[in-house]
């Protein structure tokens, strides 16, 4: 049996709904649609773990400016920071969102540096001189580089003396009413308290829908960029990609590397999900 028979066996049999609204960003360049969702799963993870990856860590931002929203990858607590630009023409809101990275949210110290808006004429506004109309954060409170006593924040050894410091599960939410054409921000994890803690996904979004309710774990996001453009790509599976996915994350198995990795977790997280979907149609 081929190694893609093998994965495609695992996923056999599996029905949970969920709901998902995938974000709007470019793909990974790693991805590489197959004829099925599982030869699509075990080809993209098989060149990640071969390093068709970007050059830089720069986040994955969407060429359309007309796009909803856009996501970095995770990041975590010690690693450089990313460079982030997005367009936000015509945008009346902007809104910045960090998720837990999938693992809660002990030491996701998000930081947004020298995070700022670009208008048509190039004048740069800087946001931590706007107000925000609403923030929520995960802990603490939303520090601003004038009202942290803290400050800098260092990320990757390196201090940044303007930021928006928002622990994960956060927003912050912006009026801007189409007056700018990008965003622009370097984002990661500040390493003040815990040198190599933490680890969060950013996102940049003008859908209000999107923000989390107070205490929330999550933003409804996937920390790995694979689950989204699955779920674009192969809409009719989408029942079988989502037990999948919810299986995983409740055992807590990441699937980042080879698919060769991936196949003994992704067995243990459906025979899981078969047993206990037999159990409550049994019970019912």
């Amino acid at each position: 049996m081929s190694r893609h028979q093998t994965i495609s066996a695992l996923f056999a049999g599996c029905l949970v709904v969920t709901s998902f609204t995938p974000v709007e960003a470019a793909d990974p360049v790693w991805y590489a649609r197959e004829n099925t969702w599982r030869d699509t799963i075990t080809t993209s993870l098989d060149n990640q773990a071969m390093g068709l990856a970007a050059a830089t860590a720069r986040a994955q931002v969407p060429s359309p400016g007309d796009a909803q929203s856009s996501m970095t990858k995770v990041l975590k607590g010690g690693q450089q920071p990313v460079d982030i630009s997005v367009p936000v023409r015509a945008w009346k809101d902007l809104i910045l969102l960090v998720t837990d990275g999938g693992d809660g949210i002990g030491g996701d110290h998000a930081v947004w540096a020298n995070a700022r808006l670009i208008d048509a004429a190039g004048q740069v506004t800087w946001l931590d001189t706007l107000k925000p109309k609403a923030f929520k954060v995960g802990w603490g409170n939303l520090d601003i580089s004038k009202n942290d006593t803290r400050r800098p924040v260092v990320m990757g050894n390196k201090p940044f003396p303007r930021y928006l410091f928002a622990h994960a599960v956060s927003a912050i939410h912006y009026g801007i009413e189409g007056r700018y054409e990008r965003f622009e921000a370097t984002v990661g994890i500040d390493q003040r308290t815990h040198p190599a803690a933490g680890s969060v996904n950013f996102m940049v979004t003008r859908d209000p829908k999107r923000i989390p309710e107070v205490g929330t774990p999550e933003i409804g996001t996937f920390a790995h960029p694979i689950w989204e453009v699955l779920l674009r790509d192969f809409p009719d599976s989408r029942q079988d990609i989502l037990v999948l996915h919810d299986w995983l994350r409740q055992d807590k198995l990441k699937i980042d590397g080879a698919s060769d990795r991936f196949k003994t977790p992704a067995a243990s997280a459906l025979k899981s999900a078969t047993e206990t979907l037999a159990y409550v149609t049994k019970s019912a």
